[in-house]
């Protein structure tokens, strides 16, 4: 059975309407839709890569000037997958690296730090950030 990534990035939008009626929990319900749009377009655009170059477009020898600042110049899949699309010559394909930028570095601040400030506006907008990311996956040729 195949997951449908798209449902992660629909719950996300689902999570934000909730939290409006559970005040007591908002900032638990709003911390998880980022994290929920950022993994329903990263599983959705490392899917993508994997059925148009197969698994060695992730191979880390294959990707060695991939740097992450966030992880002191470890390498990981996650820039992997985010620097592909930002360093191709297709613009959907930069749009979705840039939009997977914002979303990635919004996730890990929300995920990882106590004093992220959050607030449902950005919230929203990283959604959004999400949809138009899965658009142009789409324009590409994905399915989910």
């Amino acid at each position: 059975m195949n997951f449908c990534w798209n449902d992660y990035i629909n719950l996300a939008e689902k999570l934000i309407k909730y939290s409006k009626d559970n005040k007591e929990i908002v900032e638990a319900f709003l911390r998880t839709s980022i994290s929920r749009s950022y993994y329903g377009i990263y599983c959705s655009a490392k899917k993508y890569l994997i059925s148009v170059y197969g698994n060695s477009v992730l191979q880390k020898d294959y990707n060695s000037d991939v740097r992450d600042e966030d992880n002191k110049n470890k390498i990981t899949e996650h820039m992997i997958i985010q620097n592909i699309y930002i360093n191709s010559d297709e613009d959907l394909k930069k749009e979705i690296g840039e939009h997977l930028k914002n979303l990635r570095i919004n996730r890990n601040k929300s995920d990882y730090y106590e004093d992220y400030n959050i607030n449902i506006n950005n919230t929203i907008l990283l959604n959004i950030s999400a949809k138009k990311a899965m658009t142009c996956l789409k324009k590409l040729g994905f399915s989910d």
